[in-house]
């Protein structure tokens, strides 16, 4: 059973939530994740995805109050999602010192 905010947040973001990882995230909490805010202070970019799947991660991020940007910006940019260790994203990252996480890390905020 999902709460009726599980989906109402489906057809507004016109994407289907995993209702596990939502009803885990929010059960008994009365907020829904339009609520949270735990990405307000953060910019993130992303590398090695297509755009169906940045797309994603976009919707996500602003969802959980943080700003997305698809250029990785030294002086901006606080967290790289990476699908893979390599590229030259993820190399500027780690020489920049940005946090490199995975799409897991994002969906588990």
């Amino acid at each position: 059973m999902v709460p009726p905010s599980w989906l109402e947040e489906c057809v507004s973001g016109r994407e289907y939530l995993n209702p596990k990882v939502y009803k885990h995230r929010f059960a008994g909490s009365g907020r829904s994740i339009k609520d949270c805010k735990v990405l307000a202070a953060d910019t993130i970019s992303s590398t090695g995805f297509d755009a169906e799947e940045r797309n994603f991660l976009q919707r996500q991020v602003e969802m959980l109050g943080g700003r997305f940007d698809t250029q990785l910006c030294r002086d901006t940019c606080t967290v790289l999602i990476a699908k893979r260790t390599d590229g030259p994203k993820y190399d500027s990252a780690r020489q920049w010192s940005i946090t490199v996480a995975s799409q897991v890390w994002l969906l588990e905020c």
